[in-house]
């Protein structure tokens, strides 16, 4: 029996896309898909950036951490190559999202006029999940220094959502930041496998595959509505969404 702390995280995960208006008529421009009526920004209408645009960009910015206090149950399975191991604990996991649509007004583009002729609309969104876990740990001896492992786990976590969002020019004017808050309950499940080698009796190295799925997650994507001047829509966390997360890992494992 023991306890295992495990803390693992991803450098920023950005992705950018952008189109550009080839019509040369203002009236043919592109334009958003939700309705911008109504709205200011800094005295000047959101129509004039959103409606009509010479250009338009979409960036995504993505941050994981997650933390694990666990307790190992003695070897459930002991055949001398392979042990299965149980496992119950705390996790902490934290997903971040910056998700901004930026469009810049027909006869301009963007960096021109110090920013002032480019509008962003950005959806700041914090999933913060807290909750218990089961899983197992297997082990399968290949040699003295090197074994394979296999570590499915799953829990039940509460999540506690905050959304910021934030309209604002190129030029740093902006309008009041508008925050929302939502708790709900995710599931979360991952699974690893890859190679342990033991550089001293009780420190391994570790490399493999990681894959992670969550759900009711609030995405940047999921707070879009249909009219940017409504609200009480913009004070409600939209959960509805899902992430997957895969990948290779490496990391270093100390025995007490």
């Amino acid at each position: 029996p023991g306890i295992a702390f495990t803390w693992w995280g991803t450098g920023e995960m950005n992705g950018f896309a952008s189109v550009t208006d080839t019509t040369g008529a203002q009236a043919t421009a592109l334009n958003t898909s939700f309705d911008v009526s109504g709205v200011t920004i800094g005295g000047d209408p959101a129509s004039d950036y959103f409606v009509g645009a010479a250009a338009q960009r979409l960036q995504r910015t993505d941050i994981v951490n997650s933390f694990e206090a666990n307790l190992l149950q003695g070897a459930m399975v002991d055949t001398g190559r392979l042990q299965i191991i149980g496992l119950a604990g705390f996790r902490y996991f934290r997903f971040t999202e910056v998700l901004t649509l930026g469009s810049v007004e027909f006869g301009s583009t963007f960096g021109a006029n110090g920013g002032a002729d480019e509008a962003y609309l950005s959806y700041r969104s914090f999933n913060n999940l807290y909750g218990g876990q089961l899983g197992a740990v297997l082990n399968y001896t290949i040699s003295p220094r090197c074994s394979l492992y296999f570590t499915p786990k799953a829990g039940v976590f509460g999540n506690q959502m905050v959304v910021r969002r934030r309209l604002f020019l190129g030029d740093g004017t902006s309008n009041p930041t508008i925050s929302a808050y939502k708790s709900d309950v995710s599931f979360l499940g991952q699974l690893d496998t890859g190679l342990n080698f033991m550089v001293r009796p009780n420190v391994y190295v570790y490399g493999g595959y990681r894959i992670v799925g969550v759900s009711n997650v609030a995405l940047g994507d999921n707070q879009f509505g249909p009219s940017l001047s409504d609200v009480t829509s913009a004070t409600q966390v939209k959960q509805s969404g899902s992430l997957i997360l895969h990948g290779v890992t490496f990391g270093l494992s100390y025995l007490y």
